[in-house]
């Protein structure tokens, strides 16, 4: 895997042991990526969380981190785009983008 160009989405990297599969699936186009963001205003943070899955769910690589930014910019759409930023580095850090 290629090191990541955004280092603060990948801070919690994390790949199975392998991603062949993974990346067999993103060629055919039955990868499965996934994200989620969170605004906690409470807390003043925002957090995003994303996974590339093989079609059949046993092999993956997943990230997330604290998405950073000025108080007044955080919200719940920064957090929702953080994930699907997350996903394009990801790939990005498979080499398939």
């Amino acid at each position: 895997m290629a090191s990541p160009a955004v280092k603060w989405i990948t801070s919690h990297l994390c790949p199975s042991a392998s991603i062949e599969q993974v990346l067999s699936d993103i060629l055919t186009g039955t990868a499965v990526a996934v994200s989620d963001g969170s605004y906690f205003e409470q807390y003043s943070t925002v957090a995003a969380a994303w996974i590339i899955t093989s079609a059949d769910g046993q092999e993956c690589i997943e990230g997330g981190g604290i998405v950073p930014g000025a108080i007044q910019d955080l919200n719940s759409y920064r957090a929702e785009l953080a994930g699907l930023l997350g996903i394009s580095v990801g790939f990005q850090c498979l080499g398939a983008s």
